[in-house]
């Protein structure tokens, strides 16, 4: 029979808001071995467990490996004004494909805390970048 994982979930009064930008450690295998990659992720929705204690996060990832061709789904954060006002420290590419995004506890398996910090949360969106995830999504 499979173990339940214990998670160190964070109080869920610091939880992030849909478009709040927060750290993540995306998981990935490489060479047969379980590694995890920082990235900056888009919070899409927030639901909270049964108890209201604790919260799971719908998050998308950004990367900046930006892509010659735009996609569909991609929403493309690269002026500087915006990238300062999101907590970005490069152009970033969110993919907003459902199919790609994730749903995880709030806990620090997944989102940890960056230096300088209190919290996984960096920033927000920018109004403009805003403007342009809600064309996205509309489509």
């Amino acid at each position: 029979m499979a173990q339940a994982v214990e998670y160190h979930h964070y109080p869920v009064d610091t939880r992030p808001e849909p478009t709040d930008i927060v750290w993540c450690l995306v998981p990935y295998i490489e060479n047969g071995k379980l590694k995890k990659k920082e990235r900056p992720g888009l919070v899409r929705a927030v639901e909270f467990y049964a108890n209201r204690t604790r919260a799971r996060i719908h998050v998308c990832f950004g990367t900046k490996n930006l892509k010659e061709d735009l996609r569909e789904g991609d929403l493309r954060v690269t002026s500087p004004t915006e990238m300062a006002y999101g907590g970005l420290r490069f152009e970033t590419r969110f993919d907003l494909d459902p199919k790609r995004e994730k749903q995880w506890p709030w806990a620090t398996e997944f989102f940890p805390t960056p230096e300088g910090y209190p919290t996984p949360v960096i920033r927000r969106l920018h109004p403009e970048a805003l403007v342009r995830l809600h064309e996205l999504t509309r489509r």
